[in-house]
């Protein structure tokens, strides 16, 4: 199952990223921290974007140097907990996200560190991604994670 995992970063922070891991089941093919929020994420899609608007299924790897058909996407879904002043800005990345890949799964922000604990990303490798603002690929990962222990995929649940 090759996923592609997002966590939206801020466009209004100073510093930030939106996290992005590629992977093959549980096995890490390629992962991104991308800065300066949406304009980033558009810099990270300019290589990209022409051939995924032909192919929505398919992501190419720097690391690899070849593209991946993908099985499914996943992303943080923001959700609006109406606090004054909040940085609603991830959702514009959301919506980049919705329209290249229509068929997204948004996966809520709440509860997601409870249903795939530290351990389970460590036993799967990955855990460890580098530097990044906080940790925004791991958090990707636990995204992914998440949606295929949902699916019941043999390879994570045995990380349980």
């Amino acid at each position: 199952m090759i996923v592609l995992s997002l966590d939206p970063g801020s466009s209004r922070a100073a510093v930030s990223h939106t996290g992005i891991v590629l992977l093959d089941g549980t096995t890490l093919i390629d992962s991104w921290a991308v800065d300066s929020g949406v304009d980033g994420f558009r810099r990270w899609c300019s290589n990209k974007a022409d051939f995924m608007l032909q192919n929505q299924s398919a992501v190419y790897s720097n690391t690899e140097k070849e593209f991946y058909d993908l099985d499914v996407v996943v992303c943080e879904q923001f959700v609006d907990r109406q606090v004054m002043g909040a940085d609603r800005s991830p959702l514009l990345i959301e919506g980049a996200v919705r329209f290249l890949w229509p068929d997204v799964v948004l996966s809520p922000p709440g509860g997601y560190k409870e249903a795939v604990p530290d351990y389970v990303l460590k036993k799967l490798g990955l855990w460890d991604f580098g530097r990044d603002h906080h940790a925004d690929r791991r958090s990707a990962a636990r995204h992914a994670v998440r949606y295929m222990k949902n699916q019941l995929v043999p390879e994570v649940l045995a990380a349980f």
